[in-house]
């Protein structure tokens, strides 16, 4: 036995061994997250607003299931903001800033197309085809070419 006694639990003794702070969560996020990403927000300014880092958002997003939902949710009220946003502008700087927007928050349906190389390559066809395709290549040239 200890010569005096202890005012601490040892760590193994602890109830619940966690380290850290407790988390800054609270279930009402769910709902805020989704009006205020609607408004055009991004992650990051809600993480923002409610004063916490962009890393704690983002770890709530794993750590609660309808956090992570409630933000899989925002994400398209947050395009449909900006797409709203473009459509009312009428400067051309305002037109940039939505669209440039718009490519960062939903990228596979707003980005810049750019010429693919396998549709500049020039069209194989059979042989059958070579005398209309000919026909074809006088009235427009250099749009199908055959071997």
């Amino acid at each position: 036995m200890a010569p005096f006694p202890q005012k601490h639990l040892m760590a193994h003794e602890k109830p619940e061994n966690r380290i850290g702070r407790p988390s800054e969560y609270r279930p009402e996020y769910c709902q805020a997250v989704i009006d205020y990403m609607g408004q055009g927000y991004s992650l990051t300014a809600f993480a923002g607003s409610i004063r916490v880092s962009r890393n704690a958002v983002y770890e709530w997003c794993r750590a609660h299931q309808a956090f992570g939902d409630a933000v899989a949710r925002a994400r398209p009220a947050r395009v449909a903001a900006l797409e709203t946003k473009l459509l009312r502008s009428r400067k051309g700087a305002e037109t940039s800033a939505a669209m440039f927007a718009l490519k960062n928050a939903d990228p596979t349906e707003w980005r810049d197309l750019k010429n693919d190389p396998a549709q500049s390559q020039p069209r194989r066809c059979d042989a059958d085809r070579r005398a209309t395709i000919r026909h074809c290549q006088r009235q427009e040239r250099g749009r199908w070419h055959c071997d």
